[in-house]
């Protein structure tokens, strides 16, 4: 019985092997079969780890090697020559069988350029996650200025106020009109300019160009957001990094363009009727003539246009003073608007914004 369990058992680990055998045939088969004929092309093989840091010269006597593959799957950006690596460093890590590639190796003087070189005095850095469309659709590089909007989540009510023996006083028919208004309007999230001409740094990993860097032109590049670094003087950053990204609106800006004030969304705004688009000072976005009209300097009913030395020529009929500052008066004041839209206390906030 032993013997015969013993014979079961070595005919098994044969047919085994045979099957192994026969798999792996197989398989070299397929994979011949699939270069038969394929184009061969020479490329770079790391044969041995290579250290961040590593001199080219040193790699090239050490880790790298010629191979061959398929010309179909070699890298657009593989290194051709090594003289392409020479009086270079490694840029990161490299492990074996990776394929060297253009960029894997770079200038030891920009290796050794750390980011904070890249930060003029008396800056310092923040970083905000923004998505695409919160990031001007994603159509931010580098080095770009931007506007940055934040948004508000809706209206605060006004509330009833206690007298000096404790009664409740009645709110008045104004500001029953505004709590209503606030609760209704189509305005839901007010959006305020926090700060003008804002410098992005950085997006994820792609730095801004430094002064006497030569700029390739690689046309739009859409980056879908991520992670944006912006660059600005301490106090400015606090403010920022006080505010949850989730309400940040990152805007481009035309060249050429000055920081200026500009007016909020006031309350009267959102107890009248009629929308914008039904107001015939606006009608569209750039005024009453729209796009084109607003381009050829007749801004009647725009907010602030420009000609194309980036000067401002006009305002809106309802409001704009017109003047070369750009500035809008407030659409009511204090005294006369029992809401406190659009006065003093607009002012102040934008003054802590400045």
């Amino acid at each position: 019985m032993t013997s015969r369990k013993t014979l079961i058992l070595i005919a098994a680990i044969a047919i085994g092997t045979v099957a192994a055998y026969v798999l792996w045939s197989y398989i070299q088969g397929v994979k011949d079969d699939l270069n038969e004929g394929a184009q061969q092309a020479d490329v770079f093989m790391v044969t041995t780890d290579i250290p961040e840091g590593t001199r080219g010269e040193d790699a090239q006597r050490t880790s790298i090697e010629v191979r061959q593959i398929p010309n179909n799957i070699k890298p657009a950006n593989a290194v051709t020559d090594l003289s392409q690596i020479t009086g270079k460093v490694a840029l990161s890590n490299m492990v074996t069988n990776e394929i060297l590639k253009v960029g894997d190796f770079i200038d030891p003087s920009v290796k050794q350029t750390s980011f904070s070189d890249l930060l003029p005095e008396g800056m310092v850095t923040a970083s905000i996650n923004i998505d695409r469309v919160r990031a001007a659709g994603g159509f931010l590089a580098p080095g770009d200025e931007v506007n940055m909007m934040v948004l508000q989540d809706g209206w605060a009510e006004i509330e009833k106020q206690v007298d000096a023996d404790g009664n409740e006083v009645p709110l008045t028919p104004e500001a029953i009109e505004y709590n209503n208004a606030a609760e209704a309007t189509v305005f839901q999230q007010p959006a305020r300019w926090f700060y003008q001409k804002v410098k992005i740094l950085a997006i994820e990993d792609r730095l801004a160009p430094r002064a006497g860097e030569e700029v390739v032109d690689t046309g739009v590049t859409v980056t879908g957001g991520g992670i944006i670094t912006i660059a600005a003087p301490p106090d400015a950053i606090l403010r920022i990094m006080s505010v949850p990204s989730s309400a940040i609106v990152f805007t481009l800006l035309p060249d050429g363009y000055e920081a200026q004030v500009w007016t909020e969304l006031t309350s009267d705004e959102i107890i009248t009727d009629l929308l914008p688009g039904e107001d015939e000072n606006y009608l569209t976005p750039y005024g009453p003539g729209g796009y084109d009209a607003f381009i050829d300097g007749n801004t009647d009913g725009a907010a602030i246009a420009f000609d194309e030395d980036g000067n401002d020529i006009g305002g809106p009929s309802s409001g704009s003073t017109g003047d070369s500052g750009g500035n809008s008066e407030p659409a009511d004041s204090d005294e006369n608007n029992p809401f406190g839209g659009g006065g003093d206390d607009a002012n102040a906030d934008e003054d802590q914004g400045e």
